[in-house]
């Protein structure tokens, strides 16, 4: 980068502790070369071991020059206020990456149950059960459709006790009804006669209508739970 050499003072400070101050804090080494009559040629090496390290360090030490020499030359300390604003300047930069990668989460997140759930649940309460749920979208599941749930409880099971009721009282008479008549013959009558009799007629059990079955089956799954 390029310095004017009018601002070369406020770089090196001093007797240069501001020079040597800035490479302590950023992790680089500063070369000067003030050959050049205008501008000052200045070279920075970081000794960071990490390539992400390496670029971060030298971004921040260019832009603390930058800053240091546009200040004005008798303002306090240059160099703590340049490096003031530039660690500023790095944590609202950080904060923005942040916001987008939490953005970009969130509408993920929003695709997942999506798929999940289909076209039961709008958009709208997909988001509003992830924020609920600290954007996890299994639990985000469980939560709509637990809610989905919470209306309908106690007034449609009293209406399937009391449908469950009325059917096996009916069903109960219809076998009452079905008895056979010679069950109440004599015990005198002939053992095989009677048995043949009452083979006649024996009836088999009326067969059970759909929504009676429908509700046993219901009553069955609570049964197993």
């Amino acid at each position: 980068m390029r310095v004017p050499q009018s601002s070369i003072g406020l770089l090196f400070g001093k007797r240069g502790a501001t020079l040597h101050q800035l490479q302590e804090e950023t992790g680089c080494k500063i070369h000067v070369d003030r050959r050049s009559v205008s501008n000052a040629s200045v070279r920075i090496r970081s000794t960071c071991p990490k390539n992400t390290e390496r670029e971060a360090s030298l971004a921040r030490c260019a832009r603390i020059i930058e800053i240091l020499c546009d200040s004005e030359p008798h303002a306090g300390n240059p160099l703590v206020d340049a490096l003031s604003k530039v660690d500023l300047e790095v944590a609202a930069e950080a904060a923005v990456l942040r916001d987008a990668e939490e953005c970009r989460y969130q509408e993920e997140m929003v695709g997942q149950v999506k798929i999940a759930v289909g076209s039961s649940f709008t958009e709208a309460s997909i988001r509003e059960a992830l924020a609920e749920v600290d954007w996890n979208p299994n639990s985000a599941q469980d939560h709509l459709f637990r809610m989905a749930e919470c209306p309908k409880p106690a007034l449609n099971m009293q209406k399937l006790l009391e449908a469950s009721r009325a059917a096996n009282a009916t069903r109960k008479a219809n076998l009452e009804s079905a008895l056979p008549s010679a069950e109440q013959s004599s015990d005198s009558e002939d053992v095989s006669s009677s048995a043949s009799t009452n083979a006649s007629y024996e009836e088999r059990p009326a067969p059970v209508p759909k929504h009676i079955q429908a509700i046993r089956d219901v009553f069955a799954s609570i049964r197993r739970y």
